[in-house]
C-alpha cells in the first residue's frame, strides 16, 4: 500500500475536476429518485428458490401494472427492505449508489415508468421512477467526488496494467474448480 502511494501520489496530486467535467458525467447519470418492490434473493441462492422467487415478482408486477396508484401499498405489503413501510421510496441516489442492473434499468426513462421485474445482487426489483433532479439541484460536491473518484481509478487502473505487464502470470485452471 505504501508503495502504490509512493508511486502514484504524484498524479493524483494532480487530479482536478470542473464544473463542466461534471456537467458532463450529470448528463450520462442523472440522479433519480425511486421506490421499489424488493423480493430478495439468498446469495447462493438454487435454482428453485430463484424460480419461485421470480414468479413471485411477476405476479406482483401485474398487479402493480393493472393498480399502479396503488404501488405504494403493494411496496408496504411485499417488499422486503426497510424502506416498505414508506411505500419503497429509495430518494434521490446517484447512479454510484445504485446496483448497475437497477440503474440500467431506469436510465432514460420517464417519471411515472414501472419496470419490468429487475435481478441485481440483492433480488428482484420492480422499480417506480418518482423523479429527476434538475442538474442546478445537485449536490456539487459530492458530484466533484464521483468524478474525482472515477478518474483516480483510471489512474489506478493503468498502474495495476503496467504492473500485469511485466508480471509472469499462470493460471491454474485445475485450481480454479
Amino acid at each position: 500500500h505504501a508503495q502504490i502511494s509512493k508511486d502514484l501520489e504524484p498524479k493524483l496530486k494532480k487530479i482536478s475536476v470542473s464544473d463542466s467535467e461534471v456537467k458532463d458525467y450529470y448528463k450520462k447519470n442523472p440522479e433519480y429518485r425511486t421506490a421499489h418492490i424488493l423480493l430478495r434473493l439468498r446469495t447462493e441462492a438454487d435454482e428453485k428458490e430463484v424460480k419461485t422467487i421470480m414468479e413471485s415478482t411477476f405476479k406482483i408486477y401485474n398487479e402493480v401494472k393493472q393498480n399502479p396508484e396503488k404501488f405504494s401499498e403493494l411496496a408496504a405489503r411485499y417488499s422486503q427492505t426497510t424502506l416498505s413501510g414508506n411505500g419503497g421510496d429509495m430518494g434521490f441516489q446517484p447512479a454510484v449508489r445504485m446496483a448497475p442492473e437497477y440503474y440500467k434499468a431506469i436510465l432514460g426513462k420517464d417519471k411515472g415508468t414501472i419496470t419490468p421485474p429487475v435481478r441485481t445482487q440483492f433480488g428482484y426489483h420492480i422499480i417506480k421512477i418518482m423523479a429527476q433532479r434538475d442538474y442546478k439541484d445537485i449536490n456539487m460536491d459530492l458530484y466533484k467526488k464521483i468524478v474525482y473518484d472515477s478518474k483516480r481509478d483510471a489512474i489506478l487502473e493503468d498502474y495495476y496494467a503496467d504492473l500485469r505487464k511485466g508480471a509472469s502470470i499462470k493460471i491454474e485452471k485445475k485450481n480454479l474448480e
